[in-house]
């Protein structure tokens, strides 16, 4: 739907100024891998993103 719609590139968020990652890191468990969403939401995005170019 971006590139449909005549995006060039994305920018996303990773870490909330508090703290909290949407990443699996080893130095905290305020993490997205420890909610109810139990992955790695960047590393989704990134092979979502890299699948569409």
């Amino acid at each position: 739907m971006a590139k449909a719609a005549g995006m060039k590139y994305a920018v996303l968020t990773t870490k909330h100024h508090e703290g909290f990652c949407l990443f699996d890191s080893k130095f905290t468990d305020y993490k997205a891998t420890k909610t109810a969403a139990k992955r790695d939401l960047v590393k989704e995005y990134r092979t979502l993103s890299a699948r569409k170019g």
